[in-house]
């Protein structure tokens, strides 16, 4: 066996093992270390190698892409995951939690006419006009058109996760005329922003990782990125002030979804609350 193969089966290996122990997060650099050093003891082999004293193990691990990926963390101990389940990097139990770059985000979830590209050579999103294929194109790889009905169903399937009776209430707002507005705001009044953020993560990761497999392209540590802690703040923020305003504003939104012209006409409101709806704000 090569020095190349045998390296490959010693991190497969720690691999299977690092999924063992944790099988629904990535792996800390420092363990992933022990657990190359117990398997490439048990082959009679060390690390780093006679033959390359002065490799480093972060090295070692990016010479073999299509097993493993590692993400580095600015700072922080750095995250190894099997190359089919970069998701597991999505993983966040508090903000500031991990996100996809914007561009490719806006990529895979913006529903638009246009079509979005991805540049394999300068790791950039490109954007045409619909039925327009850019004139270099050798370099560009489509990416699948984002649609209402898989918006949709990303949040029905977090919903599924949620407690009945909140479950019933996010449902809800998914069988309005505007189902991902309405789910925005429950949401937030709700104070599941992280929970969703985190699970949008995952399920983008996931797709994007198919994606790129499809495409033979390898996950690069730089589609994924840290949510600035503006961003994070600004959701709690949310979260927080509309929770004070009480859940019947969201409740009272879904019923008038459900309304038609003609129930609608038969509710009155008091004189002095519509003058105070008309009232310019300061």
């Amino acid at each position: 066996m090569s020095p190349n193969d045998k390296w490959r089966a010693v991190l497969e290996e720690a691999l299977a093992i690092a999924a063992t122990e944790r099988p629904n997060e990535p792996c800390l650099g420092t363990r992933f270390r022990q657990l190359v050093d117990a398997v490439a003891a048990k082959h009679g082999a060390c690390f780093p190698p006679a033959e390359e004293p002065t490799l480093r193990f972060i090295q070692l691990l990016e010479r073999y892409p299509e097993i493993l990926i590692v993400r580095r963390r600015g700072g922080q101990d750095v995250l190894v995951a099997p190359t089919n389940k970069p998701e597991l990097f999505a993983e966040s139990s508090k903000w500031p939690a991990p996100g996809i770059r914007q561009d490719l985000f806006n990529a895979f979830v913006r529903i638009s006419d246009d079509r979005a590209w991805y540049d394999r050579d300068r790791d950039v999103i490109i954007w045409t006009e619909a039925n327009t294929t850019p004139t270099v194109s050798e370099s560009l790889i489509p990416i699948p058109l984002a649609t209402l009905d898989d918006a949709v169903a990303v949040r029905r399937a977090f919903a599924e996760t949620l407690p009945p009776p909140v479950r019933a209430d996010v449902e809800a707002t998914l069988a309005t005329a505007r189902p991902l507005t309405l789910f925005t705001g429950i949401v937030r009044s709700r104070g599941l922003g992280l929970q969703w953020h985190v699970f949008r993560t995952k399920e983008l990761v996931e797709r994007i990782g198919v994606w790129a497999r499809n495409a033979g392209l390898v996950w690069r540590d730089e589609w994924m990125t840290a949510v600035p802690s503006s961003l994070a703040n600004m959701t709690k923020a949310h979260e927080a002030a509309a929770t004070d305003q009480r859940d019947w504003r969201a409740a009272l939104i879904v019923m008038a979804e459900h309304l038609d012209e003609q129930d609608l006409a038969r509710i009155s409101v008091p004189l002095d609350v519509v003058l105070r709806m008309l009232a310019p704000r300061p």
